[in-house]
């Protein structure tokens, strides 16, 4: 779910993430992800400014984000990145911007250029992580193709070939956050093991019978589950069936991130 419309309890998970008595973690390795919530992003960097950003961008484009993030039609982009500079500006933290790739949708040269555009005009110090698409099922519904490894490299080339029109500030010495700077810019691989096993990013969706999930409703694993914990989708289960999938995987990246905090705390103790 979206964790700035969470807020409170977003509050409170970070400060058990800090404290010693919790996790003992330091919030400069700890990031919050967002596709944008009006007026949560400069008060998240104002409640905790040594928490990272990473914004889920995917269009430099007001009307080519409404088609590919729903709820961007009441978000729009001008305020959105207005909000990011403030929060840079108060924070000095470098901020992500996600940007999955799509054949057809928001790959083309001219949306790369028109993202350089938009990136080289923040006052915040912005990193643009690209990410190919990978294949699911609901994509395919949309039509959705993963772009070939050579256009990649071409759209991050070209957003690259872009400059900083002004300085970030809290950047002075950090020669990246200077104006005339190239705009930070790489791309997130998946493995091909990662792929073959639909456990790549953006992969984690719920594959059922088609005819079960139309009748349920069911697109994707997130649908299974509200943000108030109740199940959007309540069908009657028939004898033997059960509705474990969700909460085995829940329980099993609860599992897998209290293991690597485990591991980074004793290889702390160790280098102690």
């Amino acid at each position: 779910g979206e964790p700035l419309d969470n807020y409170q309890q977003l509050l409170g998970a970070l400060k058990v993430m800090g404290d010693a008595k919790g996790f003992g973690l330091s919030l400069k390795n700890v990031t919050v992800s967002t596709v944008g919530v009006p007026g949560k992003i400069l008060q998240l960097g104002l409640d905790c400014p040594s928490v990272n950003l990473a914004l889920s961008l995917h269009a430099p484009l007001q009307e080519l984000r409404a088609q590919i993030v729903p709820s961007a039609k009441g978000n729009r982009l001008d305020r959105l990145m207005d909000e990011v500079d403030e929060y840079g500006a108060h924070t000095g933290n470098k901020v992500m911007m996600e940007y999955i790739l799509i054949e057809g949708t928001n790959a083309s040269d001219a949306n790369a250029h028109a993202l350089g555009t938009l990136l080289s005009h923040r006052r915040a110090l912005v990193m643009l992580n690209l990410i190919p698409y990978n294949r699911t099922s609901v994509g395919e519904e949309q039509g959705f193709q993963s772009p070939s490894d050579a256009a990649c490299k071409q759209f991050r080339n070209i957003v690259a070939s872009y400059h900083r029109t002004v300085d970030a500030p809290g950047g002075k010495g950090d020669p990246d956050a200077r104006a005339g700077a190239p705009i930070l810019c790489t791309i997130r691989w998946s493995t091909v093991l990662g792929q073959s096993n639909e456990a790549a990013c953006g992969q984690l969706a719920l594959e059922i019978n088609p005819e079960k999930a139309q009748h349920a409703g069911v697109k994707d694993i997130e649908d299974q589950i509200s943000t108030h914990g109740r199940r959007k989708h309540p069908a009657k289960l028939a004898p033997g069936q059960n509705r474990g999938l969700p909460v085995i995987l829940l329980a099993s990246g609860t599992l897998l991130a209290t293991l690597a905090v485990y591991k980074l705390r004793w290889r702390a103790h160790k280098l102690s």
